[in-house]
């Protein structure tokens, strides 16, 4: 199956390219990769290929890495690990957990720097990597990119509440049954609607208008 392929595709580009501990700018950029590959891959198809699940962890640890990384990680490569993580979230609870992770080590260290401890860690961005506001025409991906912010940092922001990973799960899933639901209902509206104007045509077709009753 295409899932499959996808799987194996991003564990071979994974152990290719894998770097070594010093070339983390590569290991982020080959992990947004990893993890595109991903997407549409469920977690459970990880399991039929040997070392996939170890590569997409490892994959993962390196988006959730470069989101944190601040001035170290290049902007591009910043603004495509959040729009990967905003988008995948809530299908790969790897990415959830990896985030979860690197959360904590960044709380623990604005604790030891004398930060508010009460607060949730924030996601730290490159100078260059915040999207544009919603009146910069030439950030297209601005509006998508401050969305998906939004949905990583709420993540946080629960689990720092004294959520768990597996109740954000069950809330993503009832979120995404929710989502499908409504796709579906509107895709319903669609076809009612494109349906109405045929029915209307084979009206006028078939009765002749009133005004021409008598008339030769």
């Amino acid at each position: 199956p295409g899932v499959v392929r996808l799987c194996t595709w991003s564990l071979a580009l994974w152990n290719a390219g894998a770097p070594g501990p010093d070339a983390q700018a590569s290991r982020w950029e080959l992990g947004v990769l990893c993890g595109a590959l991903l997407v549409s891959v469920p977690p459970a198809t990880l399991a039929l290929v040997p070392g996939a699940t170890a590569a997409a962890c490892a994959a993962w640890e390196a988006v959730a890495d470069a989101l944190f990384a601040g001035k170290a990680v290049d902007a591009s490569t910043w603004r495509l690990a959040l729009r990967l993580a905003g988008f995948a979230l809530d299908r790969h609870r790897k990415l959830a957990a990896a985030l979860a992770a690197r959360a904590a080590l960044a709380a623990a260290a604005a604790s030891g720097s004398g930060s508010r401890a009460d607060a949730a860690p924030k996601l730290q961005p490159p100078p260059g990597g915040e999207p544009a506001g919603d009146d910069d025409e030439d950030d297209e991906w601005a509006v998508v990119d401050a969305s998906s912010r939004r949905v990583v940092e709420d993540f946080l922001q629960g689990l720092h509440r004294g959520g768990s990973l597996e109740g954000w799960a069950q809330h993503a899933a009832a979120a995404a049954k929710q989502r499908k639901d409504e796709n579906a209902a509107k895709q319903q509206r669609n076809r009612e609607q494109t349906k109405q104007p045929s029915a209307v045509v084979e009206v006028l077709t078939t009765e002749q208008p009133p005004c021409l009753d008598g008339m030769d």
